[in-house]
């Protein structure tokens, strides 16, 4: 398999996680109904799901530092499985929230070594513009997935098949990996090792640039994460949209995606990343206080909501790519335990803290509007920093 094919694989690898979390969107309702739970705490499934691929992910990352990205991914890809299944059978929502916790710890694996995989084969601005084809092949996961949880939702609405498509969709994947060599041509047979794994962790935190990226990684993940969870509830408190007809309109944030790489990496190759992503960041800005504006001035309406959610997703995945790339770029010799390091700390920090800023605005469009803002535009003014401090 040449590298070009193993960057469009890792794409599809990234999109396993967004795929296992949009699939389901449009089903919260009937879920809700077949556990005989209350609607609210569907979310949680969202929740476990994301705390467990934080958690999995620094483990995953040392494995594969020490025995080789191929073999770690197959393991973390066969824990997903038994995850997706497990959830077909639950009986109750917390057998569903255990099997979607198994599930995140499995989806760890594919999760942080496609980044890894990606930076064994690439450096520099190369780098960053592979990071951006693989992630707008990471669209595949929002685009398809809530038209595929509505079409199950239409053709008899039994939400235990969202996960059994959840289990094909990676056997696919696995059975395509067989194909793929080893990328990790130096394995260090200490990363697992306690001292190893502290070692490592001080190099990426006493890196400046790693520290600062990490960071605005972070911070700009919550916005997605907040949008994530709180979207059923928005459309379905504000415009009346639940089931079918909301999964039309959140798959269309895909194409926001697909048009942001595009437009990400043309802007890598004439300003070069961090202005790249400064541009991006500001895109998120634009389109989070459209929503607020719109609210304001009494335009409110699903399409406007949607547009403005498809720009945003334009921004924020250009930010995400840019900002791995040069977390990713510093640390050599540490890229497995570097990626994972990054994603633990991105995933538990963005699910914490959209959980919490979830509680008090995803009732409220204009609050929940204006905290996307706001971390977007702490995003955007830690990158203004780093630019102007570097130039």
């Amino acid at each position: 398999m040449s590298p070009a094919r193993i960057v469009v694989l890792c794409g599809f690898l990234m999109s396993l996680t967004a795929f296992s979390i949009d699939i389901s969107l449009p089903l919260f309702k009937v879920m809700s109904d077949g556990l005989n739970a209350p609607l609210e705490k569907l979310p949680l499934t969202i929740t476990f799901y994301i705390a467990m691929l934080g958690t999995g992910q620094l483990l995953f990352g040392s494995l594969s530092d020490r025995y080789g990205r191929r073999l770690i991914l197959i393991i973390g890809m066969i824990i997903f499985i038994c995850g997706a299944i497990l959830a077909a059978l639950s009986n109750s929502l917390t057998s569903l929230l255990i099997a979607r916790a198994l599930q995140g710890f499995g989806a760890a694996s594919p999760y942080v070594l496609s980044r890894a995989i990606i930076r064994d084969l690439y450096e520099g601005p190369e780098l960053a513009k592979k990071m951006a084809i693989a992630t707008g092949l990471f669209s595949v996961g929002p685009l398809m997935a809530p038209l595929i949880g509505a079409m199950i939702l239409e053709i008899g609405g039994n939400w235990r098949w969202v996960f059994v498509v959840m289990a094909i969709y990676c056997g696919g994947m696995l059975y395509v990996l067989k194909r793929m060599p080893e990328t990790n041509q130096s394995p260090n047979k200490n990363a697992t090792q306690l001292a190893t794994i502290v070692q490592n962790a001080k190099a990426v935190i006493q890196t400046k640039q790693s520290r600062i990226f990490i960071g605005i990684n972070a911070i700009a993940a919550v916005s997605m994460i907040l949008i994530i969870s709180t979207a059923p509830s928005i459309y379905a408190n504000t415009f009346g949209i639940s089931g079918t007809a909301f999964a039309l309109y959140f798959a269309i944030h895909g194409l926001g995606i697909i048009i942001g790489q595009y437009a990400n990496h043309y802007l890598i190759e004439r300003i070069n990343v961090v202005p790249t992503t400064m541009v991006a960041a500001a895109v998120m800005i634009f389109a989070s206080l459209c929503i607020s504006a719109f609210t304001i001035f009494g335009f409110l309406s699903v399409w406007s909501v949607t547009l403005s959610l498809t720009v945003f997703a334009f921004g924020f995945l250009a930010v995400v790519a840019n900002t791995t790339s040069m977390v990713l770029h510093s640390h050599r010799h540490i890229i497995g335990f570097t990626a994972a390091f990054m994603g633990t700390i991105t995933s538990l920090f963005s699910g914490f803290a959209s959980s919490v800023i979830a509680l008090f605005v995803q009732h409220n469009i204009l609050l929940w509007s204006l905290s996307i803002a706001a971390t977007s535009t702490i995003a955007l003014a830690l990158l203004v920093n780093w630019h102007k401090k570097t130039t």
